[in-house]
C-alpha cells in the first residue's frame, strides 16, 4: 500500500489501485486499492479487450480510458474521470517480464 500511496499522491489521483497477474486464471486482481475496497474489486482477464489495465498489461505500455470511454466493468468502481493504466514490469536479463499493473483515476482539485 505504500507505494501505491506514494504514486497516487505523486500524480494528485484520488483512486488507484495494484493489479498482480493469476497465471493460473490470467486475470489481474487487485492487492491494494485507495478510493475502494480490494476485496470488492472484480477480477480483469487480460484478455478483455475493454479494459485500460489488461490492455496496458498485454501491450507493456501506458494507456489511458477516457472520460467518455465506459471501460470495463469490473473498472468502475476505479473510475473517476479519465483513468491511466501502466504495467508494472520485472526487468531480468532475459527481458521484461510483466507481473501487473497500476491504475490511477480521479485528480484532485486544483491540481
Amino acid at each position: 500500500r505504500t507505494i501505491l500511496v506514494e504514486v497516487s499522491e505523486t500524480v494528485s489521483a484520488e483512486r488507484a489501485a495494484i493489479y498482480l497477474h493469476d497465471r493460473a486464471t490470467d486475470t489481474l486482481y487487485a492487492i491494494s486499492a485507495i478510493g475502494a475496497d480490494p476485496e470488492a474489486l472484480d477480477p480483469v482477464a487480460i484478455d478483455d479487450a475493454t479494459s485500460v489495465v489488461a490492455r496496458a498489461f498485454r501491450t507493456l505500455h501506458p494507456g489511458i480510458a477516457e472520460d467518455d470511454d465506459d471501460g470495463a466493468p469490473a473498472e468502475r468502481a476505479l473510475r473517476a474521470g479519465p483513468m491511466l493504466a501502466a504495467p508494472i514490469v520485472w526487468t531480468t536479463r532475459r527481458g521484461g517480464e510483466p507481473l501487473g499493473a497500476i491504475v490511477l483515476s480521479g485528480r484532485r482539485h486544483g491540481q
